[in-house]
């Protein structure tokens, strides 16, 4: 269902904090493991994606909290979460999708923020022309506005993913934010990850 670098590792129920909704939330959770790709020839290195889906299916987000590379960008990756919401059940059509505002993920200062884009033709290359997102039918871009009423978004870009899929919800993380962190800002350098620290005396 997804490419070959990416693999599910384990699945298990559990319970983890909402930041947005200051809450306990319970559901799914799904652990996969992303292999080394070169992105613009560096290496981004291993990492471990989690999937958390509530128990209601009304919510979920994605979070990448371990990685081999300990470098800038890798650090900013890290802080990085991406929501998506299920579709309301008055939308028939994507009733079953949960949906997320695109994002385009630039340094500003020391920090990588995030600019939501307005029109099709905005969406990033490396997501809009990925080789696998374009042969899939699980994955829809539309624009809110056409298929949600209100709200701050009605102008702007969504990705639609079917809901039975969390590897997609894993694998758009990857295209969003690592390829778009790494590509984005190319003029970080990595040259830290290159590096060992001394031997630990612990015994």
């Amino acid at each position: 269902m997804i490419p070959e670098f990416i693999t599910f590792r384990t699945s298990k129920n559990g319970f983890w904090y909402d930041i947005s909704d200051k809450k306990i939330k319970n559901g799914c959770i799904y652990v996969y493991e992303i292999s080394g790709e070169n992105i613009l020839n560096k290496k981004i290195g291993q990492w471990i994606l989690n999937v958390y889906i509530e128990k209601n299916r009304s919510k979920a987000f994605v979070k990448a909290p371990v990685s081999e590379n300990t470098g800038i960008l890798d650090y900013q990756i890290r802080s990085k979460t991406i929501v998506f919401m299920q579709v309301p059940p008055e939308n028939l059509k994507y009733y079953n999708y949960f949906y997320h505002p695109i994002s385009i993920f630039k340094l500003e200062g020391a920090k990588i923020n995030k600019e939501r884009i307005n029109s099709e033709n905005e969406i990033p290359k490396y997501i809009k022309e990925d080789n696998f997102i374009k042969k899939t039918d699980k994955v829809k871009f539309e624009k809110y506005g056409d298929i949600l009423k209100g709200g701050k978004l009605k102008d702007k870009m969504i990705v639609l993913i079917e809901k039975d899929y969390p590897c997609l919800l894993a694998y758009y993380f990857y295209l969003e934010v690592i390829v778009g962190v790494y590509l984005n800002n190319e003029q970080l350098t990595l040259d830290i990850t290159d590096s060992t620290c001394e031997p630990s005396t612990c015994r």
